[in-house]
């Protein structure tokens, strides 16, 4: 079914896809051993994928150290009095090895987090010490070694132990990226009524990659299609627009700058729900900006401008949002969270932990620059307890 990945290279190719519902996220009870799979088939193409950057590393750095004269290569000096023995040079230390070779101990991190949660207590501040000292890629390497180690889910055992924000906080940048992303869009369209603001964010601004993942993970975790879901929840030309930011190709194809100048003359002579729907549906964040910056030089006229004044609703919003700058939008989304009495602390934990390890950088940097305070500081000053110093440790990161 449409609404199905088509299987990756080094994800389990078993006849009758798609898979079997796994379980050891979010929403799920069942066996450590089927617990493990789903996880291990998330895994694998980004496990290969570091062995074969290791080697490559491991090449360029026994390249980069000149040979030892030999022997057999050098020749021997001529006779002559044997002079007076020196003293035996210093050795020179080792050249420092790349960043990149320079790893953690992720089982001694592991065993740090078991410790941490043993017992009566949680130690809070170990594991925040963990969290804030380390990015996305180390975070997902300690959760293996964790589940190696003491052959648990890491994420089972945060949840037993914690509660609340901070809770949410920690699971959200330990578990990987793509089971968030599912079980945010999940939880958009579940029970009554349906968040679009929250569905439209996490449709628009993932690329076609991304969204195969979390398609593959909301399978696995939830046992139907995200397709069947929206279709459930949504309709008319929105639902069109969200299966066409599911299912298309946006990202996953290099498209020639000449296409956009191609694009926007069609959108500019033909603005339809059709051809906005084709073609911003279709395209990636880069093409959808240089459409934007097309309309904006060559026909005199704001791309946004013309979605407002031409459509409406829910359709019309994720128009917006999809030509909108997304370091911008998230920027903005954080200071709204924030502005005036109380904060939106689910809106706030949503943008910093799925953009942790993506654009997060970014997007402290447009902060500071647009609201003259930094990200870091505006968090601080309204967040509170084990919720503020894990937050904070991810911003700081």
């Amino acid at each position: 079914p449409a609404a199905y990945p088509q299987q990756q290279p080094g994800y389990p190719q078993q006849p009758g896809y798609p898979p079997q519902q796994q379980t050891g996220y979010v929403g799920y009870d069942g066996s450590n051993s089927a617990r493990f799979s789903v996880q291990e088939s998330l895994d694998s193409v980004r496990q290969q994928n570091e062995l074969a950057h290791a080697a490559a590393v491991a090449a360029a750095v026994a390249a980069a150290v000149p040979a030892t004269p030999t022997a057999a290569t050098t020749p021997a000096p001529a006779a002559a009095p044997a002079p007076e023995t020196p003293a035996p040079a210093p050795t020179p230390a080792p050249a420092p090895q790349p960043e990149s070779v320079q790893k953690h101990d992720y089982t001694a991190d592991a065993q740090i987090l078991y410790e941490a949660m043993k017992g009566a207590g949680t130690d809070e501040s170990r594991i925040i010490a963990i969290i804030s000292n380390r990015n996305r890629e180390d975070l997902h390497q300690i959760d293996l070694a964790y589940r190696t180690k003491y052959g648990k889910i890491l994420t089972d055992r945060i949840k037993s132990e914690t509660s609340g924000n901070f809770k949410t906080v920690l699971v959200n940048v330990i578990q990987p990226p793509e089971v968030t992303d599912a079980i945010y869009l999940h939880n958009s369209m579940a029970g009554l009524g349906t968040n679009e603001k929250v569905l439209s964010e996490m449709m628009a601004t993932r690329d076609g990659p991304e969204m195969d993942k979390i398609k593959l993970a909301y399978v696995s975790i939830y046992r139907s299609g995200l397709e069947s879901m929206i279709k459930g929840d949504t309709s008319g030309k929105y639902l069109e627009l969200l299966l066409t930011l599911l299912n298309g190709s946006r990202g996953k194809n290099e498209v020639p700058n000449a296409q956009a100048i191609s694009d926007a003359q069609k959108m500019y002579e033909t603005q339809t729900e059709a051809c906005f729907t084709h073609i911003l549906g279709n395209a990636s964040h880069a093409h959808r900006m240089a459409i934007k910056d097309v309309f904006a030089s060559k026909y005199g006229n704001n791309l946004v401008d013309v979605i407002k004044k031409k459509f409406s609703g829910n359709y019309r919003d994720l128009l917006v949002l999809l030509v909108a700058n997304r370091v911008e939008f998230f920027a903005e989304t954080c200071y709204y969270a924030m502005k005036g009495l109380g904060t939106d602390d689910t809106t706030l934990i949503r943008i910093i932990t799925t953009r942790f390890g993506v654009d997060l950088e970014d997007i402290k940097k447009i902060y500071q620059e647009r609201y003259g305070k930094s990200l870091y500081d505006a968090v601080k000053s309204e967040t509170s307890g084990d919720y503020r110093k894990a937050i904070l440790g991810v911003i700081g990161n």
